[in-house]
């Protein structure tokens, strides 16, 4: 029982810590890019949502 609780905390870090990496890339891309950042983000948002029809 202590494992895969030990596998839930360590995934929700690498989550977290992920997302960030993610959302920092995207914020340069937009300001090399001059795009605003409100798009980049509808961007990612719309991306990731439409992933959950992709996987099944």
């Amino acid at each position: 029982m202590l494992i895969p609780a030990g596998i839930l905390i360590v995934a929700i870090i690498l989550a977290v810590f992920s997302a960030k990496i993610l959302v920092t890339g995207a914020i340069s891309i937009a300001k090399r890019f001059a795009i605003a950042e409100f798009i980049i983000g509808a961007f990612i948002i719309g991306f990731a949502t439409s992933l959950k029809s992709c996987i099944h």
